[in-house]
């Protein structure tokens, strides 16, 4: 199940970062490896994970996924991780997923399907 919604803003302090192409598989398999990071270093999650996808290869399954993790507190990273202090994002066209990753794919399609279509729409009806 996902809900979308419009003009949205996020913020987000002491944030990790990961960006790469990653299969479904991959991508949970990260979001474990950033788990364990987190516990070999004394870190703790303060907040919401985030995943922004840039883009998806329908026929290979590779999507374009950054991760986004806020943090307890400032840290150097190492791994392949971006530290960012201050992440914000201002009218924005989120989706929140509920239920299964299994099923995430389903709600990046909605997602695109919502961007491609419905937003599309809106923004002719303005002009």
């Amino acid at each position: 199940m996902s809900q979308i919604l419009q003009n949205q803003t996020l913020e987000m302090t002491n944030v990790l970062s990961r960006r790469g192409k990653f299969t479904q598989t991959e991508l949970q398999l990260e979001m474990q490896n950033i788990g364990i990071f987190f516990k070999e270093n004394g870190i703790e999650k303060n907040g919401n994970i985030v995943t922004a996808t840039f883009a998806v290869d329908s026929s290979s399954g590779i999507m374009d996924v950054e991760i986004l993790v806020p943090m307890n507190r400032e840290t150097s990273l190492s791994n392949g991780y971006t530290f960012k202090s201050i992440f914000k994002l201002t009218n924005a066209v989120k989706i929140r997923h509920i239920g299964n990753p299994a099923f995430l794919q389903k709600s990046a399609n909605e997602m695109t399907e919502h961007i491609s279509t419905d937003l599309r729409f809106e923004i002719l009806n303005l002009l």
